[in-house]
């Protein structure tokens, strides 16, 4: 009987040290699941956010607003947004004239998704993509104003690149 004994707290020993082994390697997941992403897209850009100059509720917070628009493929840079990202809205109208300034710039981007819809002249399936952005409610008026004359497009803002030396 000492025996079996013997067995069962040494299998029971095996499997705590086991358990503890797999809850430290799940642990460390996040952290190795963050720096795979950063190694493949790069560090995150800096959070450079410019003041809305929406009102503010009685709490002293900024009025925000989830706005979704959606973009056809070329004119979401290529797949390269993400949620967290800075963007510049612009608009094209539909004589194809496209405005020097953007909408909106420095907005963020809360969700990424894509939706495909048929083409009005051939009726193909077209990908589109659907972004949510993080705006103030006079910038929700802009893009609504701006969606309804034309098409969204949007550029993805980062820190400028640096100047070689001795140029301008």
């Amino acid at each position: 009987m000492g025996r079996r004994t013997l067995l069962v707290v040494v299998s029971i020993l095996i499997a705590a040290i086991g358990t503890g082994l797999i809850a430290i390697y799940v642990k460390g997941a996040d952290q190795r699941a963050e720096a795979a992403a950063e190694r493949r897209y790069g560090p995150r850009p800096a959070e450079v956010v410019t003041p809305d100059p929406s009102p503010t509720t009685r709490h002293g917070l900024r009025e925000a607003f989830g706005f979704t628009i959606m973009v056809n493929d070329e004119d979401r840079v290529a797949g390269l947004l993400r949620p967290g990202d800075l963007v510049s809205v612009f608009t094209t109208t539909r004589a194809g004239r496209v405005p020097r300034d953007p909408i909106a710039q420095n907005v963020r981007v809360i969700s990424v998704g894509s939706k495909s819809v048929a083409d009005d002249a051939t009726g193909e399936q077209v990908p589109n993509t659907i972004l949510g952005l993080d705006v103030g409610p006079e910038t929700v008026r802009a893009l609504l104003q701006a969606e309804a004359g034309g098409t969204l497009a949007v550029a993805v803002q980062g820190n400028p690149p640096a100047r070689p030396t001795g140029s301008p």
